[in-house]
Parts: structure tokens; sequence; C-alpha cells
């Protein structure tokens, strides 16, 4: 399995340039083994061309809380890591690491690995995909013998809604299909 993410084009820019090697989320799989491959899907916002730009390994995923991100942020010692390296590699100011957390509690850091560009975009819809996750989905590819219809769930209620886009299997909103 691997992931599909929403990202901003000047993000994407800079994970593919690689200047920025960890991505800062909200929200994390809890069913997909590490390491995976996660493709970029370049949204249409700030100049975004709305397709697939690339890819990369993610190698770990670090739960963490706002309050130790702006602790370790405002520690003005020497020896601070996450000062001189993490908010590098985030390429977020404190202000807008703030501002993307918002309410939630525990946000996620993301290992970004072995970063690749495609030398054209692809659409959603050449991996048979509608719509673009809102911020990741999970994604795995079909195999020849697996039926095309899926059952979709929301969180862990478990009540069936029909669903027929076999392919996506987990809405960093809380949306899952069973394959």
């Amino acid at each position: 399995m691997s992931l599909i993410m929403s990202i901003h084009k000047q993000y994407c820019d800079a994970i593919l340039s690689g200047t920025k090697t960890i991505e800062l989320r909200k929200s994390a799989p809890s069913d997909i083994k590490l390491p995976f491959k996660v493709y970029m899907y370049e949204t249409l916002q700030k100049g975004g061309c709305g397709k697939l730009v690339g890819e990369f390994i993610c190698s770990e995923i670090i739960k963490t809380d706002l309050f130790s991100i702006v602790n370790r942020y405002l520690d003005k010692t020497e020896d601070n890591l996450f000062r001189t390296e993490y908010a590098k590699k985030i390429c977020l100011s404190l202000e807008d690491i703030y501002t993307y957390a918002g309410n939630h509690k525990f946000l996620y850091l993301y290992k970004i690995a072995k970063c690749r560009k495609y030398s054209k975009p692809v659409s959603l819809s050449e991996l048979g995909l509608r719509y673009a996750p809102i911020s990741w989905q999970i994604y795995r590819r079909r195999k020849s013998n697996e039926k095309k219809n899926a059952i979709l769930f929301y969180g862990n209620s478990r009540t069936p809604i029909p669903f027929n886009d076999y392919k996506l299997y987990n809405y960093g909103t809380g949306y899952s299909a069973l394959l």
C-alpha cells in the first residue's frame, strides 16, 4: 500500500529540490507499514497543476504535540536540534505551524527519503481516481482478480455506504473502504 498526499506547489517544489525533508500533517494512517511510498498530488492552489508530480518514500512518522514543537522552536540554545535542523526541514515558520495546527493537539512529522520527480505529471484518472484527497488517502493498486466494487465505511462505525471506487482505502478524514 502507499499514500496519495495533497501538497501545495511551493512545498512540492521544496520536496523535489531536497530542501524540505519533513512533511508536517495533522493525521497519519495507522494501518500502513513503514517504509511506504507517497505519491505527491500538487494542488491547484497557488499555480499548481492538479496532478501527481512525483513520489517519495516515507521512512518514519513521528507523532508529536504542538506544545513540544513550540518549546523546541523557541529554545535558543546552540545545540537545539529542532531549531537548527527540523525547522529547516519542515520549511515552516512558527507562525505557519500555529496556523496549520489550529485546534489539533498532535501533529505528525513524515520523514522524506528517495524523492523522485516525474518527467510528466500524471492525472488522478490514470490511477482510476476521481477526486484528490483533502489531506491524504491510502492507495492500493487493484490486482486483476479483485472485485471492482468496494464498501465504504466512516470511521469506526462500520456502517456501510455503497461505493464503487475500489482504489480508495482510507481518507485522512475518517472514510475507509473495505476491499
